[in-house]
């Protein structure tokens, strides 16, 4: 009974200081001694070691035709599974629309949209030659990261050069949208549109339906290896400046593009593996000698060719070089349907790789034999913002974005929670399960790890604690740093131990609130193993400062491993254990793992749900669930609050949610902390109760009353927004209809306002408003900031939604502002669609940024950018802009006078550095809009104007204009392709010394019915 009572208490502790009652450090931060296990130098050997290992090359290992048969069909399922398209999305009707057309001498160029997924339309660009007989050949043009996207040079040229000689070409907008909970990247979306295009291409009476190719470069040569591996109505392929192993292009010390790949792709395959799946089928790859695709002729291209071999098909050319061509070299399979060259160069599209493409597919889908390329004649290419300007509606498209196509995919796929009834379902249920878990979390091997080696480093007293600094070996490359820590002068070692796990490290043991609960159980007996599981504390990478290359982010990496990063950790726990076995003063019995934060409350549940040696468990869930959305932020302690959300694990909601997954704990201890109102535990609770042993579990939920049903969460601290009130003085409607709401919620009627109490807010902060909102049909959420008492109208967002959404804005608070309020407004629903409902609002403080200092001690006040204001043409409001330098050369920037007398902003530069200067504009821009970003500047040097934003990322930009010495009007013409989502970001870099007068924005062509 007195054991009983002890543990009820300490866990009573645990609760008290998850819960965050306690903030204060135990010890001063310059008193705590240095814990680290492991010094730097080795610490990041040892994280390349691991990332060398798991992104090691994996050469295709079939020599007969028969074994690569069978590969391919594995891969064939296995990828489309990757691409999150297995089972895949129903064909709904295309829809195909025409917009607006240009007529050229070679072709017309038109706009056109057709529907991917139910209410989502691509829209893409259609060439359509002249002067040829049809149907003709055709080719799809996915496109790269370009300036100008769809429109740029680098994608119009080929376009019209082919349209010249007779073939129609598709070029489809990509939409950078992904749903990874339900297992959707966002390559599988640019896959699926790009599927959903060739069934464009085959409803047109012009295109020959057995004569279709595909090309693109950079991304769009990752599109088009994609499309044309697993999709066999593609022809003929010639993939640019992309191919290579995934080794080249993981994160370490390079920038990569592992978030671009099929989820798990190394657990089954590398990149040549999907080139190869292209055989027989004709293939070109063109790479360059000036990006990571430099390596894949030495090695990579001869691994293909020797697939194309097994092959007995029509042979290919055998060309061995090209008279009048810069230098390359080619390599081919011996019957020729398979070529790879590396051309002298960058990463681009060239003429004469444009050349090289013609003339192949010329010969496989015209039978042209010429023995080399034509040349290409000269080009005309439209201005970019001509052809984005070609536009057309589609009135009842949806938005893209990730909620909108999450609620499409999540009703397509996602689990339904099991009706258990008796206690034999529950056992079969946890059975089947666990092996899910299993494979979510690519464990090999279900007992966990049998022995470890290890290594004690030392042993010291700290804060009244005996502690004793070691690490042990989790798999091979894989030491965890670890603390062991015991009451000193215990007469009886002791016996029963708890794992913690804490997301910022094992040194929280020493910081409220870990520490009292340490504190607790150290007191009943227990010892403590503190660990950094993996990618936190010591093993937690850099993260780098914004506008720089990452130096080492592994949340691309660990996409494309297939391990994600809860699998890791999980991993790490499950190691703990078998350690703790190897010691003659512990034992496994009664053991206990609490985790604690962001992703170590999950990782003690899961491996909690696989171990049966965890007899108690004690997961913090950070009041989110895996329904809530994946914070990619990097592990920081100094991760902003919007990031701290649940830890990425692709494909989960296929299978349940943590309700499901704390079903497989049971009949063991499990107490799960912070919870989210919203998350449903009713799987895990029937589990529990038909084992009999429903004590076993405690759920303990974040319980708020009416007044506190929409929180306001400033910096590091919460704060209700207490006296919410509608316009004339009543209170506003709480609702619970919605059955997905779980809890009261802000009711919102038509035309009639609803604002709360003032907030304190910091002057000079980055702000995020981040809402959740149900919004009925054909709704409208208007919300406004009352800032110092002034209306500022953030949005007005329409949608087509009835679930819960999450949304959110950011805005920069001014110099005297120190208070705001949120203002809520509905209009144009019909009363039977249901009324709007708010259930969550923050405000989350960012890094404070200081404004431009003009003599180096006082900051300059807001009006001191009235130089800086946008133009009168369109009515917004810009916050003062910001600097973000590159390299040690940048000097402080200052505002200064210029030789007339002008009062302008000043930037100075060492040689080979620039630095940007970017403000934030908060405007109604209209999609269809195009708009003119103008800059007055001068100085020395060469200046770079883009606009990020218009939509979510960069449309157009202005590189190395030459400054003089005399003011000058700059310009960069854009086109709104889509309504903003995100505030829009002018930006102009410099390289060398220049003065800024004034930038503005300007309306140059309104939006056209």
């Amino acid at each position: 009974m007195g054991s009983e009572k002890t543990t009820i208490r300490s866990i009573r502790w645990l609760i008290l200081a998850l819960l965050g009652i306690s903030a204060m450090a135990v010890l001063a931060e310059d008193a705590v001694p240095d814990l680290r296990i492991f010094p730097e130098k080795e610490r990041k050997d040892m994280l390349k070691a691991y990332w060398t290992r798991m992104s090691k090359e994996q050469p295709i290992p079939v020599a007969a035709l028969k074994e690569w048969e069978a590969r391919r069909v594995l891969i064939q399922k296995q990828a489309m599974d990757g691409f999150g398209l297995d089972p895949r999305p129903s064909n709904v009707p295309l829809e195909l629309t025409y917009g607006v057309s240009l007529e050229r001498d070679d072709c017309t160029i038109s706009r056109v949209y057709f529907q991917t997924f139910p209410g989502f339309y691509a829209t893409a660009f259609l060439y359509m030659p002249k002067n040829t007989t049809f149907p003709a050949p055709s080719v799809l043009h996915p496109h790269g990261h370009w300036a100008n996207w769809s429109a740029d040079d680098i994608v119009q040229s080929r376009c019209i050069g082919l349209a010249r000689r007779g073939y129609v070409s598709l070029v489809i907008q990509y939409e950078h949208f992904e749903d990874l909970a339900t297992g959707l990247p966002v390559r599988g979306v640019f896959l699926w549109n790009n599927i959903r295009g060739l069934d464009v291409l085959e409803s047109l009476p012009q295109v020959d339906k057995q004569r279709i190719g595909v090309t693109g470069a950079s991304g769009g040569g990752m599109q088009t290896l994609d499309v044309a591996a697993l999709d066999p109505r593609i022809q003929c392929a010639a993939i640019t400046v992309w191919p290579t192993y995934y080794h080249r292009v993981c994160y370490f010390h390079v920038f990569g593009c592992c978030y671009y790949s099929p989820l798990g792709a190394m657990r089954y395959m590398d990149q040549p593996d999907l080139i190869a799946m292209i055989a027989p089928r004709p293939a070109a790859v063109f790479t360059v000698t000036g990006d990571w695709t430099a390596g894949f002729i030495d090695h990579e291209a001869k691994e293909v060719a020797a697939v194309y071999d097994l092959f007995n098909a029509e042979a290919g050319p055998k060309v061995d070089h090209v008279e009048g061509q810069q230098p390359y070299r080619l390599f081919s399979s011996r019957n020729g349907r398979y070529i790879a060259e590396r051309w002298e160069g960058l990463h681009d599209y060239t003429q004469a790789m444009r050349e090289r493409m013609y003339w192949w597919m010329d010969w496989w889908l015209k039978g042209k034999r010429d023995p080399k390329p034509l040349p290409e004649e000269d080009l005309k290419m439209e201005k970019p913002i001509t052809l984005q300007a070609l536009r057309g509606d589609v009135p009842k498209a949806r938005q893209w974005s990730n909620p909108n196509l999450a609620s499409v995919v999540r009703g397509w796929r996602r689990f339904q929670p099991p009706a258990l009834k008796t206690k034999a379902e529950v056992i079969a249920y946890t059975q089947k399960m666990k092996a899910v878990v299993m494979d979510l979390l690519d464990e090999k091997d279900a007992a966990g790890p049998k022995t470890v080696e290890s290594s004690t480093l030392g042993k010291e007293t700290l804060a009244g604690w005996e502690v004793e600094k070691l690490w042990y070996v989790s798999e091979p490359d894989v030491r965890i740093p670890a603390l062991f820590i015991k009451r000193p002068g215990t007469a009886t070692p002791a016996k029963k131990v708890v794992i913690v796990t804490s997301s910022n490290g094992k040194n929280d043991v020493f910081v409220e609130p870990l520490h009292s609960m340490c504190q607790a159980m150290l007191k009943e007996g227990r010892a403590i193993l503190a660990i950094d599981q993996r990618l936190r504390g010591e093993w937690a990478f850099t993260v780098t400062p914004p506008g720089q290359m990452p130096t080492l982010d592994w949340q691309g990496n660990v996409r494309v491993w297939g391990r994600p990063e809860l699998g890791m950790a999980a991993h790490d726990i499950r190691a703990a254990i078998a350690w703790l076995g190897t010691r003659q003063d512990c034992s496994t019995e009664s053991l206990r793992v609490v985790g604690s934060g962001h992703t170590a409350g999950y990782a003690a549940l899961l491996a909690a749900a696989l171990d049966a040696r965890i007899q108690e468990c004690v997961a913090d869930l950070n009041h989110s669930d895996f329904s809530e959305g994946f914070s990619d932020y990097p592990p920081s302690a100094t991760a902003p609050a919007y990031a701290k959300r649940a830890p990425v694990l692709a494909r989960i909601l296929r299978h349940g949610n943590v309700g499901e997954f704390a079903a497989l704990v049971a009949p063991r201890k499990l107490e799960l902390l912070n919870a989210n109102p919203r998350t449903s535990f009713q799987t895990a609770e029937s589990a529990y109760q038909l084992l009999g042993t429903g004590k076993q579990l405690t759920i303990q939920r974040k319980e708020e009353g009416a007044d506190r049903e929409a929180a306001v969460v400033n910096g590091e601290f919460e704060e209700g927004i207490k006296g919410w009130k509608c316009e004339d003085g009543s209170a506003p409607t709480l609702s619970t209809q919605r059955a997905d709401l779980g809890k009261a919620a802000l009711q919102l009627d038509p035309k009639q306002k609803v604002t709360g109490e003032p907030v304190a807010i910091k002057p000079l902060t980055e702000y995020r408003l981040f809402m959740r909102v149900s919004k009925p049909l054909r709704s409208m959420l208007n919300v406004e900031l009352l800032r110092e008492g002034q209306p500022f109208k953030l949005v007005s967002d329409n949608t087509d939604r009835m679930a819960f959404e999450e949304c959110d804005y950011d805005f920069l608070s001014k110099p005297s502002e120190t208070s705001l309020q949120i203002v809520f407004s509905t209009s144009d629903y019909p009363p039977e669609e249901g009324p709007v409902l708010v259930d969550t609002v923050r405000l989350v403080a960012g890094n404070q940024m200081e404004l431009l200092k003009p003599d180096g001690k006082e900051c300059l006040s807001a009006t001191g950018f009235e130089k800086l204001e946008v133009g009168a043409a369109v009515p917004m409001k810009t916050a003062p802009g910001f600097f973000i330098p590159y390299g040690p050369g940048s000097e402080n920037q200052v505002v200064a006078e210029g030789k007339d007398g002008r009062k302008a902003l000043h930037i100075k530069n060492g040689p080979g550095t620039y630095a940007t200067l970017a403000s934030t504009i908060q405007a109604p821009l209209k999609r269809g809009g195009t708009y003119r970003f103008e800059v007055v500047a001068r100085g020395k040097g060469t200046l770079g104007m883009c606009f990020w934003h218009i939509p979510p990322h960069l449309t157009s930009r202005l590189d190395n204009a030459e400054l003089t010495d005399a003011w000058k009007t700059y310009t960069l013409d854009f086109f709104v392709e889509s309504q903003p989502q995100l505030h829009p970001l002018p930006t102009v870099s410099v390289t060398g010394e220049m003065w800024v007068d004034r930038m503005s924005l300007k309306l140059a062509e309104a939006a056209k019915p």
